[in-house]
């Protein structure tokens, strides 16, 4: 049987302040798209969004960790509202045979997901215009492929799985890694992930 899922949407948020409520004003966005066949890349979206918040909705500490301004998003960010209709553009670009897209991103559940249901909600949207039904948390997954990791952040995670990581904490880098491990972790699944040492220390850590 086929799978029902021919595109995974990894996507990463960048946002106003550190906080998880729901109103937490977006950023930077970038989404990646998963061929789920082939394991390959096959589309990317990112843009800074301008303020649609009041501007104490954006912290200054939270600026300086991602490196993007109250300025910047003044400056070259792109209006809320065009925003939320690119991304409902771009879902529906990644809809393949009528099955749409999965979300995948690292703490997607956690963080990134309540806010960008929110924001699509603000927006006239809805999650819907993707799968919502299925979703790939990578910080979840690792969790069970690296038992005795030190932490399960995405860079600790991209390393473990060979992938190189600089500048995170800006959108389409930590997508386009995340990208990388989802497809990584996709391979060991389907039998094509690392074997030997790697599968060694598995069981070695693998405690009952």
């Amino acid at each position: 049987m086929k799978t029902a899922i021919n595109r995974i949407c990894v996507y990463d948020l960048e946002t106003g302040h550190k906080g998880v409520d729901k109103d937490n004003p977006i950023t930077e966005i970038a989404i990646v798209s998963i061929d789920s066949h082939k394991l390959e890349i096959v589309d990317e979206y990112e843009t800074l969004v301008a303020p649609y918040k009041d501007e104490d909705h954006y912290d200054e500490d939270t600026a300086i960790y991602t490196g993007i301004s109250l300025n910047d998003i003044k400056e070259r960010g792109r209006d809320s509202k065009q925003v939320a209709a690119d991304i409902k553009s771009f879902a529906k670009k990644q809809t393949v045979s009528s099955k749409k897209p999965i979300l995948a991103g690292h703490n997607i559940f956690g963080f990134d997901n309540p806010i960008f249901e929110f924001f699509l909600k603000d927006h006239k949207s809805k999650i819907s215009i993707f799968n919502a039904e299925y979703g790939i948390d990578t910080q979840m997954w690792a969790y069970l492929r690296w038992l005795s990791a030190e932490n399960y952040q995405l860079g600790t995670s991209c390393a473990k799985a060979d992938i190189t990581l600089r500048n995170a904490h800006r959108a389409m880098i930590d997508a386009r890694a995340n990208a990388k491990l989802v497809i990584d972790m996709l391979k060991s699944l389907r039998g094509a992930g690392k074997s030997g040492a790697d599968e060694k220390r598995s069981r070695e850590t693998f405690e009952i």
